[in-house]
């Protein structure tokens, strides 16, 4: 096999390599990285490393369907509420109204 660049200690998105993890059965060259923003370690293939495809483990992720999730349920009970008969001003003065029951 030919040599390759020790990628070790480069910063990739949000992903430093740690170290060499070996290959998978298609010769591919895998490192072990970290995930500085959620603390994961993982094992990703170099060629997606250096073409910028991976920049985290997948925690943004899962943070940006959470944060979809929760926009979309506030505009359907936002819609409810105007199906209720309410303006648009009330029914977001009477979620902003539910939400602090919710969190206290």
């Amino acid at each position: 096999m030919k040599p390759f660049n020790d990628l070790t200690g480069q910063q990739f998105g949000f992903l430093r390599v740690i170290a060499h993890a070996g290959t998978d059965r298609h010769r591919r060259r895998k490192w072990r990285v970290h995930c500085q923003q959620c603390g994961w370690t993982v094992t990703v293939l170099a060629s997606n490393l250096l073409s910028g495809r991976s920049k985290s483990c997948g925690c943004t992720r899962w943070a940006k369907a959470k944060f979809r999730m929760e926009f979309l349920t506030l505009v359907e009970r936002c819609s409810k509420l105007q199906e209720q008969g309410l303006t648009e001003e009330q029914a977001i003065a009477e979620f902003k109204r539910q939400l602090n029951g919710y969190y206290e």
